[in-house]
């Protein structure tokens, strides 16, 4: 077993590219506006010396050229894959784009916020972002059992070089990254969202709500190629689905966040009370289990089906422990069949900084089934409820008549949406 070192604290010299002809050098300056949740020689803790690296965010700008530019080459795999390789490198082949990056602010440590005021019997100063009581908690909430840090106030430039034969490649991809992307883990859910603030020394200008989205249309004309995309890449629409909050003054980005998040708790996890879920996952998880004697029967309409899948994998229904002879079902999880226990989320949530001050937004990737046979925003095959020993136990679908959205309470306020995803981003305002 290897032991891994921390690195030594010392300075690197600085690189300076030379221009050279037929070549392309550009400086762009970014904030991090939302706390990094990287990691280094010790997982989940931002490393001291290489807090951002290169290589990172080059695997950023790869997923954002295939997002934004990955039928350029053709409809298939293959042909995206050479493509992309040819430009971002491969095992085989090093990437036509050069990347430093130099950290202008290192930031500091994040101190996570209790939901508790002061005053509150049961209130505690809060030190681990995975609290339960943290503001954060339904973003962080995988740090709840392991020892992690988060850094903020952090500033960074990156210096690329490339030929100019990849320009519009690169630009697209970075273009892509700025502007729905971030750096290091749950990007997805508007950790370690960017702003970019400097290009090439100039500048650049806070926009207004309108002139965002106007810019937003332009670019997806500018950089997105006619043609189909290769069947399960996720990819941004010429006609993209995305919505900005209606709050768009709050001062920081973790603010915004917290409020575009906080509406994504409500409408993910929405319930009348305390005790039942106005979705049908825990009662379809309560029919595979035939005999037991459940604290609350079921009693949903809406049977056989795990629309809230579409969100992202695994789904873990977690059911509260009590006794009195009642069995509610253990801790059960919906994933793809086959062992496929994870699928990213189609949905981004992040914060955007405009000229009023900071709003959220919520974005939606998209992509084609692999399988004719596949329903949209779900793994290849279908899914599965697992039970213990990974027993499967039903196959459910994610989709929805008007007659069933018309029993799951967010869906039916929005018209009886039938795709949670639409459903969400109506809930926006």
């Amino acid at each position: 077993m290897i032991t891994r070192k921390k690195p030594l604290d010392f300075d690197f010299p600085e690189t300076v590219p030379i221009q050279k002809p037929g070549w392309t050098i550009t400086t762009r300056t970014y904030n991090v506006i939302t706390p990094l949740w990287g990691g280094g020689v010790e997982a989940n803790v931002n490393d001291p010396v290489t807090l951002i690296r290169g290589s990172s965010i080059r695997g950023h700008l790869r997923f954002w050229w295939r997002a934004l530019r990955g039928n350029s080459n053709g409809s298939t795999i293959t042909a995206m894959r050479k493509k992309e390789n040819s430009i971002w490198g491969s095992t085989k082949t090093p990437s036509q784009v050069k990347i430093i990056v130099k950290l202008i602010n290192t930031g500091t440590p994040f101190q996570p916020e209790s939901i508790l005021p002061p005053t509150h019997p049961r209130y505690k100063r809060i030190t681990d972002p995975g609290d339960m009581n943290s503001k954060d908690a339904y973003v962080t909430f995988p740090l709840r059992l392991i020892r992690a840090s988060l850094t903020e106030n952090i500033q960074f430039s990156v210096v690329l070089e490339y030929p100019d034969s990849v320009k519009d490649e690169v630009e697209a991809a970075l273009w892509a990254w700025q502007t729905f992307g971030g750096i290091g883990a749950r990007t997805r859910r508007g950790m370690g969202a960017i702003e970019c603030i400097q290009v090439d020394k100039a500048p650049l200008v806070l926009q207004s709500a309108n002139d965002f989205q106007k810019s937003i249309s332009e670019n997806l004309e500018k950089w997105i190629v006619p043609g189909a995309f290769p069947a399960g890449v996720p990819h941004i629409s010429p006609r993209l689905v995305y919505k900005l909050t209606g709050r768009q003054n709050d001062k920081t980005g973790i603010e915004a966040l917290r409020n575009i998040i906080e509406k994504y708790k409500r409408f993910r996890q929405s319930r009348p009370g305390r005790e039942r879920s106005h979705w049908p996952e825990p009662d379809l998880i309560r029919a595979c289990f035939p005999g037991r004697t459940f604290r609350h029967p079921i009693a949903h309409r809406v049977c056989g089906k795990a629309p809230r899948a579409v969100f992202g994998l695994p789904l873990i229904i977690h059911f509260k422990e009590y006794d009195n002879g009642l069995q509610d079902p253990e801790e059960t999880t919906i994933q793809g069949v086959g062992g496929i226990d994870r699928l990213a989320s189609p949905l981004l949530i992040r914060p955007i900084h405009l000229s009023s001050g900071f709003a959220g937004m919520a974005v939606l990737l998209e992509w084609d089934t692999v399988n004719e046979m596949d329903e949209p925003y779900t793994p290849p095959g279908g899914l599965a409820v697992v039970g213990n020993h990974n027993t499967v136990l039903y196959n459910p679908s994610t989709q929805l008549t008007p007659a069933d959205a018309s029993h799951i309470e967010p869906l039916k306020i929005r018209g009886c949406e039938t795709n949670p995803l639409l459903g969400f981003l109506k809930s926006i305002n």
